[in-house]
């Protein structure tokens, strides 16, 4: 698995602009020409940094792409602190991932939302990034679940847990994979409920059973089942 991005201590306001630049940039050149057909040189390059200065931000171009996924997974697990303690644990994680998408679609999340589209469509896209997101996922989400529930994080219910939610994330990749040629999400008002729909729907899926509580775009709080 590669490295994920690294992450400077105490760095300097230019610091963190030469960063966000070479994510912005990796994630246009990817979405103009391809993942594969991107190379370090052409982001260094379109970003007007010397080549072997990349290294100091991130170990590859892997990295870039997998900062962000880590920067969503951090918030998932952030967020998970304010589900309801009594919650079903892989519920728990439904809620908290609404929550973050709901933030990202209103403008208030780790990212913005053409930041977060453009992620989720290159890993989608990139058979070798969907394992180290998937790998990174587990180990995120496993811990802040471990945290919430004050247990090991080698407990069954929380190993489960982040199982079956691998499973729900595995099936809304394959939902996005599924969209028409053309298909603009940058365009797509209706994106956001959708997206939170698609993600109950594969927890029906894969659980067998409709969670307790509807997540919806108002956050935490969703609507029983009527």
């Amino acid at each position: 698995m590669e490295d994920r991005g690294q992450r400077p201590r105490a760095a300097s306001m230019e610091e963190q602009r030469c960063r966000e630049k070479l994510i912005a940039v990796t994630l246009d050149l990817c979405a103009r020409q391809g993942y594969e057909a991107t190379t370090i040189d052409q982001i260094t390059t379109a970003a007007g940094v010397a080549s072997g200065d990349f290294s100091r931000y991130f170990a590859s171009k892997d990295a870039v792409i997998i900062s962000l996924v880590d920067d969503v997974l951090h918030a998932t697990a952030a967020a998970l602190a304010q589900v309801q303690k009594d919650t079903d644990p892989t519920e728990a994680l439904l809620i908290a991932t609404t929550e973050v998408l709901t933030a990202i679609f209103d403008g208030r999340g780790v990212m913005t939302r053409d930041r977060m589209l453009a992620m989720a469509h290159i890993v989608t896209s990139t058979r070798d990034l969907q394992k180290q997101a998937s790998a990174i996922r587990k180990q995120i989400l496993t811990q802040g679940l471990a945290e919430r529930m004050r247990v090991d994080p080698h407990n069954r219910r929380v190993q489960r847990a982040v199982t079956m939610w691998s499973a729900i994330a595995a099936g809304l990749y394959s939902g996005r994979q599924s969209m028409p040629a053309g298909y603009d999400p940058r365009r797509d008002d209706s994106l956001p409920e959708r997206m939170i729909a698609r993600l109950a729907e594969t927890f029906v899926d894969v659980m067998g059973r409709a969670p307790a509580t509807k997540p919806d775009r108002r956050g935490y709080e969703g609507r029983p089942d009527a």
